[in-house]
């Protein structure tokens, strides 16, 4: 796959998309695992997605050379981390005068839990596994030794 900032982006939002609902799975079963997810990937994944693929074009851009896996991967948990504390902050300004409310509440705080923790790791999954890059350029022994030669022409012209 190559590496561009929407491609970076949607491999984050799958993967935590696919964490989230295992998590909710596991926790409530699948009725409500389903309703849990398609809550995170509304309100809280496809605002990453946009701001992770923007923030991330920028980066290319504004620097010349290019920008490291962790520089990527930083840039990703400090987005990921401002939405969650937003939305946190939001749900903690909603009133919760009756049962049903807290209810909500309680469950709007696990979905925020929930959507930190497994962006986090899909971050960390794209950036330094999936997009890694060998350290160095790798070396192979010839096959033949006796067929590597130097080049003729270079040697005709050391003659002269």
């Amino acid at each position: 796959m190559k590496r561009t900032p929407a491609i970076e982006a949607s491999l984050v939002y799958g993967i935590s998309l696919v964490l989230s609902f295992l998590f909710f799975l596991l926790s409530f079963g699948l009725t409500k695992a389903v309703t849990l997810s398609q809550t995170v990937a509304i309100l809280l994944l496809m605002p990453t997605w946009a701001i992770i693929a923007v923030v991330s074009y920028l980066q290319g851009r504004a620097t010349k050379s290019p920008v490291t896996k962790y520089g990527k991967f930083f840039a990703n948990i400090t987005i990921i981390s401002i939405l969650a504390i937003a939305a946190a902050i939001l749900v903690a300004l909603l009133p919760a005068g009756v049962k049903s409310q807290a209810n909500v509440i309680s469950s709007m705080n696990l979905s925020i839990a929930n959507y930190f923790i497994s962006t986090a790791v899909a971050a960390a999954v794209t950036h330094l596994w999936i997009y890694r890059k060998p350290e160095g350029k790798p070396t192979y022994a010839p096959v033949n030794p006796s067929l590597v030669r130097s080049n003729p022409r270079s040697a005709k012209k050391k003659k002269k």
